[in-house]
């Protein structure tokens, strides 16, 4: 299905951030901005339940950005 091919490419492309968290600490709040005026609403979602997820998956406290 067309939906779930787009969504493992954004998970693709959104993994290389989770796995360096250092990295993502950094680059996040920035891609928010961008997404915020480049991209769709969904790209948000997306990358926002990757963000959970990650800090699910490390016992991080999750923050409304």
């Amino acid at each position: 299905h067309n939906e779930i091919a787009q969504r493992q490419e954004r998970t693709t492309l959104i993994q290389p951030l989770i796995e360096n968290a250092h990295l993502a600490r950094q680059l996040l709040p920035a891609d928010f901005a961008l997404l915020n005026m480049e991209d769709s609403l969904q790209e948000i979602y997306f990358l926002a339940l990757a963000i959970l997820k990650y800090m699910k998956a490390n016992n991080r406290s999750v923050r409304i950005f």
